[in-house]
């Protein structure tokens, strides 16, 4: 096996060769069990449903150890191009994910380790238990105040979620996870093990959850329908991802202020 290289993340190693991504992981850890098998889930979903993603090659569990080992696509990343192609990309990418990925099942949320379905019943149900979950611990560590969290999860409580059935959902789409190959014009989406089953725009919310509503968020957009970002739904979604970023950010020591700022602004047009 020739090793290109060997990347250290915060949560698994990958080994890169010249014919395979090798993605090694502590099985069923206490923060996110068995996320490789949820990563190979997504991969095997988005590819039947027409998203262009790498081939699983193979997947199993040793000792203590999930291993994944995926095609290379031997391709760079968008951060590789200038603004210009990565607009265009990220549009794309829109449009394949609003038109593709939906309706996956009647479940939501978290998919279980079994048949990889979602555990709960409605989106809604979901959405108050992300928001309560990862909203309790920055309001408990003084992070947010607490009107920040009421005020969200209040207006959960009132809206109307009309979906009746799921979508995968990516929850990290950035540049970094987007490789391009400029001669054939073609794009690859990957780093699935994040995903789970519920509304896809909240993919963009996510999106302007970490990065902010910049021109690459505009381009997203245009992809997913420019007509959706100006609902109270998807306000809603973006302090969801808002507030699941600052825990993030909590837990890796990583400064927040310019997320919290946000959060503040949205929670006053939902008040």
């Amino acid at each position: 096996m020739n090793v290109l290289a060997v990347r250290n993340g915060r949560t698994n190693k990958t080994i890169i060769t010249e014919d395979f991504f090798l993605k090694t992981a502590v099985a069923k850890d206490e923060t996110r069990r068995t996320r490789l098998s949820r990563e190979r889930w997504a991969l095997a979903l988005a590819r039947t449903r027409g998203l262009p993603v790498p081939d699983v090659l193979e997947y199993a569990v040793r000792g203590n150890e999930e291993i994944l080992k995926l095609e290379r696509i031997n391709a760079p990343n968008l951060t590789f191009y200038n603004v210009d192609v990565q607009s265009r990309i990220l549009k794309r990418v829109g449009i394949d994910f609003s038109s593709k990925l939906k309706n996956i099942s009647d479940r939501f949320g978290w998919p279980d380790e079994e048949k990889f379905l979602g555990t709960y019943a409605t989106w809604k149900e979901f959405l108050s238990e992300f928001i309560e979950r990862y909203g309790r611990r920055i309001v408990e560590k003084k992070i947010i105040p607490p009107v920040f969290l009421e005020t969200v999860l209040a207006a959960v409580s009132e809206m109307q979620f009309y979906k009746n059935g799921a979508d995968l959902i990516h929850r990290d789409i950035k540049e970094e996870n987007i490789l391009y190959l400029p001669e054939s014009d073609q794009y690859w989406i990957v780093d699935w093990e994040n995903a789970l089953l519920g509304d896809g725009l909240f993919d963009l919310a996510t999106y302007s959850g970490d990065y902010g509503r910049t021109s690459l968020w505009m381009a997203l957009a245009d992809g997913f329908g420019k007509e959706n970002i100006k609902s109270r739904q998807y306000l809603l979604y973006e302090a969801a991802a808002l507030i699941g970023t600052i825990d993030f950010y909590r837990k890796q020591n990583i400064e927040s202020s310019f997320r919290i700022r946000s959060l503040d602004a949205i929670v006053k047009k939902l008040i």
